[in-house]
Order: C-alpha cells, then sequence, then structure tokens
C-alpha cells in the first residue's frame, strides 16, 4: 500500500470494525434488558446451535478468548442459562449446554438480532448479502495465514 494513498475510510479492517461496532453497541442495549454481554449472546447462540460444546470448542466456534469464556460461562451459569459439567476422566475439560431458560432466552433473542441484521443490509439483494456472508468467512479464514510482526 502507498502511503500517499491510504485513505483510513476504505481501508478494509477500520470498515469491518466499524460496521461491527455500531452493530454491536445496538445489541448490547438489546442484551442488558436481558442482563447478557455480546460475550454472553455469542455462547449462548453457539450452544443453541451445537447443543453442547467444551470451552475450547466455544472459543473455535466464536472467536473468543478462553478466559473471556470461562468468565461469562461462571455468570451465565450463575444466571441459570447454562449448565457446566467437569469430565470425570479429565478434570480439566468443562462441558456447557443451555438450560431450558437458556434455551427460551435465546429464543426471544434470535428475532431481534435478525433485526439487527436487516437493518444494515437494507438495500441488498439476497444475493448480495449472501455474497457478503461468504465474503467474510472467506476474509476470516485468510486470517489464518497472518503472521505476527
Amino acid at each position: 500500500m502507498n502511503l500517499d494513498e491510504f485513505e483510513l475510510e476504505d481501508f478494509v479492517p477500520f470498515l469491518l470494525n466499524r460496521a461491527g461496532s455500531r452493530i454491536a453497541a445496538r445489541f448490547t442495549e438489546v442484551l442488558k434488558e436481558h442482563d447478557v454481554t455480546i460475550t454472553g449472546w455469542r455462547i449462548l447462540a453457539a450452544l443453541y446451535k451445537h447443543k453442547s460444546l467444551k470451552v475450547g470448542e466455544i472459543a473455535q466456534y466464536t472467536s473468543i478468548e478462553m478466559y473471556n469464556i470461562s468468565r461469562a460461562l461462571g455468570v451465565l451459569d450463575d444466571q441459570g442459562l447454562v449448565n457446566r459439567d467437569r469430565d470425570p476422566a479429565d478434570n480439566r475439560t468443562v462441558t456447557a449446554t443451555l438450560t431450558e431458560a437458556g434455551e427460551e432466552l435465546v429464543k426471544k433473542l434470535i428475532p431481534e438480532a435478525g433485526r439487527l441484521e436487516s437493518i444494515p443490509l437494507d438495500g441488498f439483494s439476497e444475493s448480495e448479502a449472501n455474497l457478503l456472508r461468504s465474503m467474510l468467512r472467506r476474509l476470516y479464514d485468510n486470517m489464518d495465514r497472518l503472521v505476527p510482526a
């Protein structure tokens, strides 16, 4: 990238962060009404889809750091939204599952999540929205090739 041609407004990492931050800020307001954080929501949504996940699987699926998952699972467990079980064969392995209350909360929040997705996609055709999703997945996968400086 040429230094003289650099424009922050066209820099893909800036654009992704800007859009994501704005969506997350609005969704955070909705989640506060249910005493759930964005991290908690992502964990609940992952468990809703996969039913039962080990902490490492949650980290891989959601891109949340392990220490944040452990803390969030503790809060969600205290709220009665998830159950955490230790593997009797390996006490270090924790598996999380949704409780009935957790499942009901996710079912309440999915329509709001969908609404919040539809607003930034307003004016996109279905094929454009699907292309964007595909491109974002590819962009994310490409980051595996990023080597720290």
